[in-house]
């Protein structure tokens, strides 16, 4: 039952809206012309900081990304020279 009655009200509540925009037709031009520019703003202003926001996060993934780069370089280079000392070194028991 809720479930028709929530259809009948919805039907009502379209009926009451188009005759108002008929009946108050330029109220309701007014009221867009209010609130269009106002829209724009608000709609506006969202954009610029989303997409601020999505720029500071890509570059700072890229930094975060060449930061880890360099660091598993210096890793690979840290750990050749550590295979370059242990080869030079030898095995234990052989004669140079």
């Amino acid at each position: 039952m809720g479930k028709v009655l929530g259809i009948i009200i919805g039907i009502v509540l379209v009926v009451l809206g188009v005759w108002g925009i008929v009946e108050w037709w330029a109220y309701f031009v007014k009221a867009l012309m209010a609130a269009v520019p106002a829209l724009l703003i608000v709609v506006g202003v969202v954009l610029v900081v989303f997409f601020v926001s999505e720029i500071r996060s890509s570059l700072q993934e890229k930094a975060e990304m060449e930061a880890s780069t360099e660091g598993e370089k210096e890793e690979e280079k840290t750990s050749s020279k550590k295979e370059e000392e242990t080869s030079s070194k030898g095995e234990p028991g052989e004669e140079k």
